[in-house]
């Protein structure tokens, strides 16, 4: 896919180059990405606003993450307000 992208000079979404990096788009902060907490970790070092919507709309989904240290670290929920 790679050599496909670089031999036709296709410019990929922004999200996929330094810094952020991601493997694939999606719902952003999708609970079901594997690499939950790297994304999150990405949109609040660079994207804030985007980082605070993931985790005003997804509260209760990483709030049980966060109690069962799945994906999720217990200690790191952002207070939002």
């Amino acid at each position: 896919m790679d050599w496909y992208i670089k031999q036709r000079d296709i410019e990929l979404c922004k999200l996929y180059y330094p810094p952020f990096n991601f493997k694939r788009t999606g719902c952003k902060g999708c609970p079901f990405a594997l690499d939950l907490k790297q994304q999150l970790d990405v949109m609040k070092k660079y994207l804030n606003a985007e980082y605070k919507q993931c985790e005003y709309i997804w509260n209760p989904v990483y709030t049980e993450y966060r109690k069962l240290n799945y994906r999720l670290d217990k200690n790191e929920q952002e207070k939002l307000f």
